[in-house]
């Protein structure tokens, strides 16, 4: 409660009533939005699953050289007219040939695809795994998609299947997740127990559980809905005639390939409703796999593992759990980009990761780009103790960022349940509040702030920490710290020429306090000395949730656009990027965000701290005002020096590139330290 009310008290103190007013609204909105979406998609699922599709011929395009091939292993006529229907309405099928395997035994069936166009018939009678070879054997696309009669997939299923696909050039099957018409899962990938029992992950289950809403391995899909690569799929024989039912048919192919080093991948945003019956098993398939599976060497779930385990197995070698005050917003702060980089980096050193937010909150988009990712985001409408209290499994390495956090989680996390605790200080808080204080006059419990981070820090495990500036700060204390430091990708293409720019950007969250004081600064102090030079020059200030202090800085030489969900265009649009940051802690995300995009900056020594930027190199350090707009007004008018800064800017920034920083992730989770 005491933690609530400083939250409110500060939120006041720092943005006012009128912004506090503001973030209500702001926070109703989204849940009515949010309200809004799950209504109109319930009625887009009744619209597309309820009603049957009449018996109107449909067609196709006739394709030599398709991207995909599409497989649909047609049963009876009404599931047939709806699969294809509903194939028909998928964005990008016209880069997909369309295949139909119908059983001679089923005229209805051959006579309705004989109207349609753009088809090629396979007629094939038979198991569900000689019908899948036969049509697959037609199949001239690079990937191939089986789909079985009467699954009719929801818009959108197509691309979540090839994102999947294309994810990992390991990747050779992945799986859509199959709902019953009440909206509730019928299959979200297989498991294989060790008797041979083959079982649906998720039967029954509602859709909106935590555990069934990420990208997840898995030990097979149902071949009634789903892709895989046709050069494995040739090269192991396609799906084994000697199994008649379609599921141990899948799951002896998927097993098959992850013997090789493949994955095997489920994937909840490509839904479809199940109205087939392809899930059956039989007995004699039930003891052909366990033989199979002995003679391949290939690996089953014990039977006495829990379920929520099992389904996690293929996950990675280690279960994390990460820590946050919420879901990363990527698309407001470095530190989110940071914590959510540091996530997927985890990921692909096969941890099986899950994210928990304190609020318990798994706010959207940002909770979906995790879990596309395969990171479990965990949410609780009370809150992240309560989440972490339901966990049914023990965790390997918990990561927790900030000293809030690593004290609120201290006693859940100091059980055997966590082997071990990571403390990720963000950046060390009382460096700023003391930076603050010196700059505003203004009382700061910094030396208390101080106490709290370093007992966190003594207590942990391993402490994190974002810059070598605050490991040295720490080692004075005794304290011993690996480096993690902010994460910004390497732009790929090349930004505008300085010809094409005018003007200059701020970009901040307004939450933090730093950011507001530099905007101020460089308005009130900054740019009335750079009007005097050019009465022309014009600063954008962008970034999440600006004061009034920050809005009321409008002025026909200052604009204002608050948040911003893809500051790009900003960044390519301006000449120089001026961050006259007075006091803050850790490594300045902007400063490395806007280096990497090949934009220029003027910034003070507290802007440059922990980067190992070079004055006169990498960047332009100025301490002044004089100076700064000296620097920027050379900067901003000279072509030769703005190239040879943008260049080397980029150069240097790359150092924080998710691929150059995957070592220190490494060592941070797998070091002694």
């Amino acid at each position: 409660m005491r933690t609530m009310l400083s939250k409110m008290l500060e939120m006041l103190r720092t943005h006012g009533l009128s912004a506090v007013v503001a973030r209500g609204f702001l926070k109703a909105r989204r849940e009515l939005l949010a309200w809004q979406r799950a209504l109109q998609e319930e009625q887009r699922w009744r619209n597309q699953i309820t009603r049957d599709v009449p018996s109107l011929p449909v067609g196709f395009f006739a394709l030599s050289h398709p991207e995909i091939s599409i497989v649909l292993v047609a049963a009876n006529k009404t599931g047939t007219v709806n699969t294809l229907h509903a194939i028909a309405r998928e964005p990008g099928i016209e880069a997909c040939e369309i295949i139909v395997v119908v059983d001679p035994n089923e005229p209805t069936v051959r006579d309705f695809i004989g109207q349609c166009s753009g088809i090629t018939i396979v007629e094939q009678a038979g198991s569900y795994a000689e019908r899948g070879n036969a049509g697959a054997s037609e199949a001239n696309g690079t990937a191939i998609v089986f789909v079985g009669s009467a699954i009719v997939p929801l818009i959108g299923w197509l691309d979540a299947l090839l994102a999947a696909y294309a994810s990992d050039p390991m990747v050779a099957i992945v799986g859509g997740q199959l709902q019953t018409r009440d909206r509730k899962i019928a299959h979200a990938g297989g498991i294989v127990w060790s008797d041979g029992r083959a079982g649906d992950v998720g039967l029954g289950r509602s859709r909106f559980c935590h555990e069934f809403l990420y990208t997840r391995e898995t030990d097979y899909v149902n071949p009634a809905f789903m892709l895989v690569r046709t050069e494995d799929f040739t090269r192991v024989g396609g799906f084994d005639p000697a199994f008649t039912t379609p599921t141990y048919a899948s799951l002896m192919l998927a097993s098959t390939l992850r013997r090789a080093g493949h994955r095997i991948l489920s994937v909840p945003t490509a839904i479809a409703f199940d109205g087939s019956v392809t899930s059956l098993k039989s007995e004699s398939d039930r003891e052909k796999c366990v033989q199979k599976m002995a003679e391949l060497s290939l690996d089953a779930a014990p039977r006495e593992l829990q379920e929520g385990l099992a389904l996690r197995r293929h996950q990675g070698k280690k279960r994390l759990l990460m820590v946050d005050s919420h879901v990363p917003f990527l698309d407001r702060d470095a530190g989110s980009r940071r914590i959510a980089a540091i996530a997927r980096i985890l990921r692909t050193l096969r941890y099986d990761v899950l994210f928990l937010p304190d609020d318990g909150i798994a706010y959207e988009p940002s909770a979906s780009q995790l879990r596309a990712d395969g990171i479990d985001v965990l949410e609780h409408p009370s809150g992240g103790l309560a989440t972490f209290a339901e966990i049914p499994f023990s965790i390997d390495i918990a990561w927790i960022s900030r000293p809030e956090l690593y004290e609120r989680y201290a006693h859940a996390l100091a059980g055997p349940a966590i082997s071990v605790r990571l403390y990720d200080t963000v950046d060390l808080h009382f460096l700023r509040e003391r930076g603050e204080a010196e700059i505003s006059g203004r009382e700061l419990a910094w030396e208390k702030t101080r106490e709290r981070e370093l007992a966190c820090a003594r207590d942990a495990d391993r402490t994190i920490v974002c810059s070598g500036a605050e490991r040295d700060v720490l080692a004075s204390f005794g304290i011993e710290s690996i480096i993690v430091p902010v994460i910004e990708s390497t732009r790929q293409s090349s930004p505008p020429a300085f010809s094409e720019r005018q003007g200059a950007l701020f970009v901040g969250n307004f939450t933090h306090q730093p950011n507001v004081d530099a905007a101020v600064y460089l308005c009130e102090t900054i740019l009335p000395i750079l009007l005097r030079d050019d009465p022309d020059f014009h600063v954008i200030i962008a970034g999440y949730e600006p004061p009034q202090s920050v809005m009321q800085l409008r002025s026909p030489h200052v604009r204002i656009t608050g948040y911003v969900s893809d500051l790009t265009p900003l960044f390519d649009a301006a000449r120089v990027f001026l961050a006259p940051l007075r006091f803050g802690a850790g490594v300045k995300g902007k400063i490395v965000q806007s280096l990497s995009l090949g934009l220029p900056a003027v910034t003070t020594s507290i802007g440059v701290e922990g980067t190992e930027f070079v004055h006169g190199d990498d960047i332009i350090v100025a301490d002044n005002p004089a100076a700064f707009v000296a620097e920027t007004l050379r900067l901003y008018r000279d072509e030769s020096a703005w190239n040879r800064q943008a260049a080397r800017g980029i150069a240097s920034a790359s150092r924080f590139a998710p691929e150059r920083v995957r070592d220190l992730v490494t060592r941070a989770v797998e070091s002694d330290i």
